[in-house]
């Protein structure tokens, strides 16, 4: 009987063994496949002086190849050309059409440009032109600020865990709604601050903020980074997973650490963190831009069409920080967005 259970604990050793270097195989295999590239210049490109920017918060390559810019402190949006022109700037603050309250964020698909406001829970269509084309109501629930439009038929939002689900996606004209993803974490619920707040400081991860994504549609797939998890999912566009990958970026542990750090010293609320700051995805490959912290350079990372990672750009720029970028694939350029300075810089993208 000794003898069948040494042989037992052999094989289950054996397996474990097998596991683990199976593991580490693929850690070294992603190793060997990751390129790493530095950006030491950045050429200005738009600011307040010459473009009237002012707190730009988003940029976007449209498929006409200019560009659209989103500033949320004059609630307009501006689009330029490739070389800097102005072509129109559209939007106001206002209740009326084409005008908002607080515009969060800009959307796009092959012929219409959409502007998110948050206060009135509204999607604004336009033209590439800027003449303004519909309003589409969204749920005015509290976390879902940030919508990803699939077309005009329908969103998706985040859950923060409700149904146990990360994503929402819901019908413009029914009113339908499906829930998807797997939530990590518990569901959100309001009033639990101090209980949270002493998880964080403990050096844990409170549950509402293990449901926070980041997410990004293209073509007929959704792409989710769960920001405090360093996690890339791919779904399909009804609500399929397709693929789960780890992105363990050496920075994650000391912005984790930073944010516990600011928790113990916290008089009231909860410090947020996250690991990115902006995803798209060019040429069907994710890049994510990644959150910076002292001590960092930020970086941009890319991975391939199934979450393998093959680039790391280490963006050298100590007097910046940036919040979102734009990649013009038919050019190689990299659009970088500073917020604090009202700045938007680009270079050539290395690699």
């Amino acid at each position: 009987m000794n003898q069948k259970y040494s042989f037992c604990c052999a094989i289950f050793l054996t397996i474990i063994i097998f596991h683990a270097s199976c593991k580490s195989d693929e850690k070294a295999k992603q190793v060997e496949t990751t390129s790493t590239f530095e950006i030491e210049e950045l050429e200005l490109f738009a600011d307040f002086d010459q473009h009237g920017l002012v707190r730009p918060v988003q940029i976007e390559i449209l498929p006409n190849s200019n560009l659209a810019v989103l500033d949320s402190q004059t609630n307009k949006v501006h689009l330029l050309t490739t070389d800097g022109e102005i072509l129109n700037t559209f939007g106001r603050e206002g209740n009326g059409p084409g005008e908002f309250q607080r515009a969060t964020q800009l959307l796009y698909s092959e012929n219409y440009l959409y502007v998110v406001d948050a206060n009135l829970h509204q999607i604004n269509q336009f033209s590439y032109s800027g003449d303004f084309i519909k309003r589409i109501d969204v749920d005015p629930a509290m976390y879902q600020t940030y919508v990803t439009l699939m077309n005009d038929e329908s969103y998706y939002t985040m859950t923060m865990g409700e149904n146990g689900s990360l994503i929402k996606k819901s019908d413009v004209n029914s009113g339908a709604t499906h829930f998807f993803g797997k939530a990590p974490g518990d569901e959100f619920q309001p009033g639990n601050f101090e209980k949270e707040l002493r998880t964080l400081q403990r050096g844990e991860i409170p549950d509402f903020m293990k449901n926070d994504i980041t997410k990004h549609i293209s073509g007929d797939h959704l792409y989710v980074f769960l920001n405090t998890l360093g996690r890339l999912q791919k779904y399909t566009s009804e609500g399929r997973l397709l693929w789960d990958k780890e992105i363990n970026m050496p920075v994650n542990q000391a912005i984790f650490d930073n944010a516990v750090e600011q928790a113990n010293d916290a008089e009231w609320g909860i410090p947020s963190f996250k690991y990115i700051l902006s995803i798209k995805v060019i040429d069907k490959e994710p890049y994510l831009l990644w959150n910076s912290t002292d001590g960092f350079p930020q970086n941009m990372v890319k991975t391939d069409a199934d979450g393998q990672l093959l680039k790391i750009i280490k963006i050298h720029d100590n007097d910046s920080s940036f919040s979102d970028f734009s990649i013009d694939s038919k050019n190689n350029i990299l659009y970088l967005i500073d917020f604090e300075t009202g700045q938007i810089y680009r270079t050539k993208l290395p690699g």
